[in-house]
């Protein structure tokens, strides 16, 4: 997060399609909670916002990926 520039070199669309398909899991809820995480602070810097955009995402989807238990949500951001 503190270097967004690096991070969008390595955003594919399969990477970020398997950080959300490990939110929707729910074989794993520690794992679905920390890709909930991971997306929660992509989304919140403005920068990564433009490249999850660009992968299909938006506030609303993030928001309905956030599970009962997470600890942060995503549409407050």
């Amino acid at each position: 997060a503190s270097h967004p520039q690096m991070a969008k070199q390595y955003f594919t669309s399969s990477m970020v399609n398997n950080v959300i398909n490990l939110c929707r899991s729910s074989a794993s809820p520690k794992a679905a909670e920390a890709a909930r995480l991971l997306l929660s602070d992509m989304w919140s810097s403005k920068e990564l916002q433009g490249v999850l955009r660009q992968q299909g995402l938006d506030r609303n989807m993030l928001g309905s990926l956030a599970g009962p238990n997470s600890l942060r949500n995503f549409t407050s951001r």
